[in-house]
Parts: structure tokens; sequence; C-alpha cells
């Protein structure tokens, strides 16, 4: 049986580690939120509403290294902006493109770039949760995520601390870079864009099986629930399906299913391209696996982009 004053010792332990770990927590969380690059830098631009372009290209890497920003702005004569975020597909950046829609002042165009295989993928798990961890007080992105581990949130939400576990050693560079409070300054140099060197791939001795890729519902949904109230705050959205080397689009079983669920998505205001079977397609040097572009493809990718974008709004 304790004593009391072990009792006390005891309390004294727990509120001086309690203590400890609240100010290490908002050590971090504070230096996160002054993180003005790379990923978490785009995410936080965002949530500030410090970036709002008249247009934004939205994806996982086939939107992150296929747009150069610069090149579009120039062309166009708009603001343009690559929120391109590699690994993440619409499931889980949802809720950070509706949080933009939703407050955008500028916007004139959502451009949603998804690639054939990942275009409607359900996460089974938050990839790099460590990048967005100190943003779950947004309500969009809380629910977007408890969409993909509802589990994993509710701990985030409700148990002290628990977001401690959650960052990784990469968060380790933007604590010590931003411990001292600042006003950000963001500063993209490409535009959000990562221009990705040429290097040889040799795709003739690949033997490749019949596969079907994912179509999920939900996922599906979430687009469209976006780009309908895009329409409805006057941005024009654009959805396009990105280049896939021809070996591997023969090898995908219900290619055109995606597509066809992507063009029905006109009858709410979405101006659809499919670029999965153009004429980048056919050329194996542009390519660095079936679905990747390297920076001379993306730029025949992001003139074609224009052209299409000056034909049809300019």
């Amino acid at each position: 049986m304790r004593t009391k004053k072990q009792l006390r010792q005891l309390i004294t332990l727990v509120v001086v580690t309690s203590l400890l770990l609240f100010i290490i927590e908002q050590v971090i969380q504070t230096s996160l939120r002054n993180e003005t690059e790379g990923t978490i830098g785009k995410v936080n631009a965002i949530i500030t509403k410090k970036i709002d372009p008249e247009l934004s290209i939205w994806g996982a890497s086939t939107a992150y290294t296929h747009f150069n920003a610069n090149r579009i702005s120039d062309s166009l004569g708009i603001n343009a902006f690559n929120m391109g975020i590699d690994g993440t597909n619409i499931d889980q950046f949802n809720g950070l493109l509706k949080e933009h829609i939703t407050n955008s002042r500028n916007s004139k165009f959502i451009v949603l770039a998804l690639d054939i295989h990942g275009a409607l993928t359900k996460r089974k798990s938050l990839y790099h949760i460590h990048n967005w961890i100190h943003h779950m007080d947004n309500d969009n992105i809380n629910k977007c995520f408890k969409s993909i581990d509802n589990k994993l949130i509710l701990k985030s939400n409700y148990i002290p601390f628990f977001n401690l576990t959650l960052y990784s050693k990469h968060n380790f560079r933007s604590v010590i870079k931003n411990i001292n409070y600042q006003e950000p300054t963001y500063l993209f140099p490409n535009k959000g864009y990562l221009s990705k060197a040429p290097r040889k791939t040799n795709f003739s001795k690949d033997k490749l099986e019949m596969i079907n890729v994912s179509s999920d519902t939900s996922v599906y949904n979430k687009i469209k629930e976006n780009c309908i109230l895009a329409t409805q705050k006057n941005i024009k959205p654009i959805i396009i399906i990105t280049p896939c080397y021809k070996k591997g689009l023969e090898h995908l079983a219900n290619a055109n299913k995606i597509i066809t669920w992507m063009k029905q998505l006109e009858n709410y205001g979405v101006s659809f391209y499919d670029f999965s079977n153009s004429n980048i397609s056919q050329d194996s040097t542009l390519f660095i696996d079936y679905t990747h572009l390297n920076n001379i493809g993306a730029e025949k990718l992001t003139d074609k982009f224009i052209q299409v974008i000056k034909k049809d709004f300019f």
C-alpha cells in the first residue's frame, strides 16, 4: 500500500511528465506549422491561405512531377501552382482540396491530374501522416482521414500525447529549422513542380500480366463532391488522366471503366481530358516507368495541357 508521500511523488511525476510532453508536442506542432518547404510547406500554405493561385494542379506524383507550373503561368498569363504531393492520391488529399476550394478567393481552375493506376484507389492506411498531423484540428482534414483510418484518428483526437507517436525522424529538420518563430514566407522556386531527370529504361524485357486497377466508389464520390463544390464556387474543375506507357496500358483490363467514370463527371461541370493513350504514351524515352514521365515527357505533357486549356478557356 502506498504512503501519502509516495502518492504525492507519483502525482508530481505524472504532472511534470505531462507538462513536459505537452511542451514537446507544442514545440513540434508550432515548428511544423512554420515550415515553408516541401510537402509540409504545401499543406501549411493551403491551410493558412498563403498560396491561393488562379490555377492549381492536384494529385500524387503524376501531378507533382508532370506539370511545370512556371511554364503554365508564363503561357497562360495567370498564377499557377503545382500542389502535387508524392504518394498521396485524392483519397487522402481530398480534405485539403476541399479546404482550398471552400476558402479560396482567387481560384479559377482546379486541375486533378490522375494516373490510370491510382486515380480511384482506396487507401488502406494514411501515407506519411507525419506531414499532416499538426493540422488534425482542421475539420476537413480530420474528416477525410477518418474515412481512411478511423481508429487511428480517434486515438489522435482523444488520447493525450498520442500524436507524439506519429511524428517521424523526417520532422526533426523542420523542428530545428523553425523552432524560433518567424512569419512564414513560402518560397517554391518551381511553384511546387519537381523535375525528374531522364534515365534509360528498358521496357522490352518486362513480362506483364493482365491486371485490374482499383475503382473504388467512395474515392470516385470524393472527386465528384469536390468538383460539385468547385462549380458552385465558380471554379472550373478539370480532370486529366495522365499518360501511361502503351505497353503498361495494354495490360490494364479495366482501363476503360476508369475513363468512363471520369467522363461521367462532365455532367457536373467537369472538363475531362484523357491523355492516358496520347502520342506521349507511344514513346518509351519519355518515361521513367509505366506511369511516370521524365522531365522531357513532363514538358511535352505540360505543353499539351496548355494547348487544350488555351483552346477551351482563353
